[in-house]
C-alpha cells in the first residue's frame, strides 16, 4: 500500500471517529442534562444554543486559518482533543454558567472539522477525484454516527447516560490516532485550499500563472453566486433542522422512558440510509451536474414534513424520517462540490467552507426556534407544515437564481487551456 493510500485511510477513520463525537453534542446532551441532571428545558436550551452559536461564529476565522496553515493535521489533533476534553467534562461540571463555558470550547473547536476534512481530501486527491472521495467522507461520517448512537445507546441504557460522554471520549482519542497517520507531505497545500488553478472570475497574468494566488475576501463575495448559496443553504436548514427535533418530542409525549430509544431510533434510520446513497450522490454529480441533486434535496424535505403533519403512529414517524437520510446525504455531499467549484482558484476553499457552515447553523437555528415556537403555539402539524413551505419557496429560490456550478468548471478548463496556448505563442514569438 502507498504512502498516499494509506494517508487516505487515515483520513476515513478520521471521519468515523469525528461522526462519534458529534454525535454525544445536541441531542444527547439536551437528553443528559434533563432527565439525569433534571435541568429544565430552557436550561438545556441555553446550553446546547451556546455550542452552536460558538461554532457558527468561529467557522470563517478557522476556515481562513485552515487556509493559512500548512499544519492541517495538527489542527486536527487539537481540535479533537478540545471537543474529547470538553465532552469528558459535560458531566461534570456543576453549575449552567460553566456548562456554557464547556460548549463554547466544545464549538469553537468543533468548528474545525469541516474545512480540516475538506482541505485534506481536497489537497490529497484534487479537483478531479474530489466528488469520489467527499462521497467516502460522508459514507465513513454516517457509519461513524451508526456506531456511536447503536453503542452510547446500549452503554447508557446498562450503565447510565454519561456514557454518551465516556464513548465520545474514546473516539475522541480515536481521531488524534487517526490523524496522525496521515502524511503531512501527501497534502498539497496549494491544491487543499484552491489556489492551484487560475481562474477567469479574477485578473491574472496570463504568462506566468500565479498558483499559489490568495483573492481577497471583497473579490470572492463579487461572484454573485456565492450569496445566492449561502442564501440556500439557509433556506434549506431552515426548512429541515428541526424536523428531527419535533418528530422526537412527538413520539416522546407521555413517554419520558423512552425518549432515548426514539431519539436513537431516528437516528440510526437516517443515518443508515445516508452510507449508501452519500455513495450514490458523489457519482450522480458527474451525470446530472449539482443543481438538480440540490433541488431534489429541498423536494424531499417538504415531503417528509408533509408525511410528518398527516401521520402520527410511532413507527410511521420513524419511517418517515428515513427520508432524512436522502435528502441529508445528498446535501452532505453537495455542499462541499459546490463550495469548492466556487472556491476553484481564489485560495479561499477553507475560509469559504466556513462562511457556509455558519450559514448552515443560522439556518439551523433559526428553524429550531420557528419551529418549536409553532409546535407550541399551534402544534405539531402547523409546524410541519410550515417546514414544508420553506422548503417549497427554498426550491424555486435555487432553481431560479442559482446556476450550474460544474458547468463552469468546464469553462474554465476551456479558459485555462486558451490562456497556456496564448502564453506559448507569445513565447514562440518573442525575440532571441
Amino acid at each position: 500500500m502507498n504512502r498516499a493510500r494509506k494517508s487516505l485511510h487515515a483520513l476515513d477513520w478520521m471521519n468515523f471517529c469525528m461522526a462519534d463525537m458529534q454525535m454525544a453534542l445536541g441531542a444527547f446532551i439536551a437528553i443528559y442534562l434533563t432527565s439525569v441532571r433534571h435541568w429544565n428545558p430552557a436550561q438545556a436550551g441555553i446550553v446546547v444554543a451556546a455550542q452552536s452559536i460558538a461554532t457558527m461564529l468561529a467557522q470563517p476565522g478557522i476556515g481562513a486559518l485552515v487556509d493559512w496553515s500548512n499544519q492541517k493535521k495538527t489542527i486536527s489533533g487539537i481540535a479533537a482533543g478540545l471537543v474529547a476534553a470538553g465532552i469528558l467534562l459535560v458531566p461534570v461540571v456543576p453549575s449552567l454558567f460553566q456548562q456554557v463555558l464547556v460548549q463554547v470550547l466544545i464549538g469553537v473547536s468543533v468548528a474545525a472539522f469541516p474545512p480540516l476534512i475538506g482541505a485534506v481530501s481536497l489537497g490529497i486527491v484534487g479537483n478531479e477525484r474530489l466528488p469520489q472521495r467527499i462521497g467516502r467522507n460522508e459514507m465513513f461520517n454516517h457509519s461513524g454516527k451508526v456506531a456511536m448512537a447503536l453503542l452510547a445507546g446500549a452503554l447508557a441504557a446498562c450503565l447510565g447516560k454519561q456514557w454518551f460522554f465516556y464513548t465520545a471520549f474514546v473516539f475522541g482519542m480515536g481521531t488524534i490516532l487517526a490523524s496522525g497517520f496521515v502524511h503531512s507531505d501527501d497534502i498539497n497545500n496549494q491544491q487543499a485550499r484552491a489556489a492551484d488553478v487560475a481562474d477567469q472570475r479574477f485578473p491574472i497574468d496570463p504568462r506566468p500563472v500565479n498558483f499559489a494566488r490568495t483573492v481577497s475576501v471583497a473579490e470572492l463575495f463579487q461572484d454573485r453566486r456565492i450569496p445566492i448559496f449561502l442564501a440556500s443553504v439557509v433556506l434549506f436548514h431552515l426548512a429541515n433542522a428541526c424536523l428531527l427535533q419535533l418528530v422526537t418530542e412527538s413520539l416522546a409525549q407521555g413517554k419520558d422512558e423512552r425518549s432515548s430509544f426514539y431519539v436513537s431510533a431516528c437516528i440510526i434510520v437516517a443515518q443508515s440510509i445516508m452510507i449508501p446513497v452519500a455513495w450514490l450522490a458523489s457519482r450522480l454529480t458527474d451525470v446530472f451536474g449539482r443543481k438538480p441533486l440540490f433541488l431534489l434535496c429541498y423536494a424531499i424535505v417538504a415531503l417528509r414534513a408533509l408525511l410528518f403533519a398527516f401521520g402520527g403512529h410511532d413507527w410511521y414517524l420513524i419511517s418517515v424520517q428515513s427520508l432524512d437520510g436522502v435528502a441529508a446525504a445528498v446535501f452532505g455531499v453537495l455542499w462541499t462540490l459546490i463550495t469548492s467549484d466556487l472556491a476553484r482558484g481564489t485560495g479561499r476553499f477553507n475560509f469559504l467552507q466556513g462562511v457556509v457552515a455558519s450559514s448552515w447553523y443560522v439556518g439551523a437555528f433559526l428553524s429550531n426556534v420557528a419551529g418549536g415556537y409553532i409546535a407550541n403555539r399551534l402544534g405539531f402539524q402547523s409546524s410541519f407544515v410550515c417546514q414544508a413551505g420553506i422548503a417549497a419557496v427554498g426550491f424555486l429560490f435555487f432553481l431560479v437564481l442559482m446556476p450550474e456550478t460544474k458547468d463552469s468548471i468546464r469553462a474554465r478548463r476551456a479558459h485555462h487551456a486558451r490562456l497556456g496556448q496564448a502564453a506559448e505563442i507569445r513565447s514562440e514569438n518573442a525575440p532571441a
